[in-house]
């Protein structure tokens, strides 16, 4: 009832004719919305893309019915979807995709914000590597150089984890949360496929 209640409050606010060069508009809030809404049907709290913050039901009313203010919302159908393009160039939905599964570059110990990330074909589109979903991983300009000239190599576990290897033999374990050296490991906490 409540997830309802708050997608209306949206659809009116965004429908409300406030956009496309009205005065008076003082900032647009985009809001992400995940087709699996348990957590908002639960607990009343929507997880902010841009802030990786949460907000309330009662807050996301305030921000669309304050003056100057429109609330976009933009549904991803589905992080799990496997996303293709024809081209070599990711789409726009891959980007936001990518994004929000992995909040991070996926080099170890990096923080880059995933939005300002290349999205590397894990295996090279030169070489047969589709422009998917399966296929892209967000990594900065700077560790997207180190795998393609300097020897890094890395596989993907599942989404958003990944086994790196560095060009010394040195192995570690990428994921949502921190990167784990496992190089001396010999049970490390996630298989590491081949």
């Amino acid at each position: 009832m409540r997830r309802a209640a708050a997608l209306g409050v949206l659809g009116r606010a965004y429908n409300s004719g406030t956009l496309d060069g009205v005065p008076g508009i003082a900032r647009v809030v985009e809001l992400v919305i995940h087709t699996d809404t348990r957590d908002l049907a639960g607990t009343g709290l929507v997880r902010l893309a841009n802030t990786r913050g949460l907000a309330s039901i009662e807050r996301i009313e305030q921000w669309a019915t304050t003056p100057g203010t429109v609330v976009k919302p933009i549904v991803v159908v589905d992080l799990a979807e496997d996303i293709e393009a024809t081209g070599y160039v990711p789409t726009a939905r891959q980007r936001r995709q990518a994004a929000l599964i992995h909040e991070k570059c996926s080099f170890p110990y990096c923080q880059a914000r995933a939005e300002h990330c290349d999205l590397d074909h894990r295996v090279a589109h030169a070489d047969g590597g589709p422009t998917s979903s399966q296929n892209l991983t967000p990594l900065c300009r700077r560790h997207h150089r180190m795998k393609t000239h300097h020897g890094w190599r890395y596989h993907r576990l599942r989404a958003g984890v990944y086994r790196w290897r560095s060009p010394h033999g040195y192995q570690y374990i990428v994921t949502p949360t921190g990167t784990v050296d496992v190089s001396n490991d010999l049970d490390p906490p996630y298989e590491l496929a081949a």
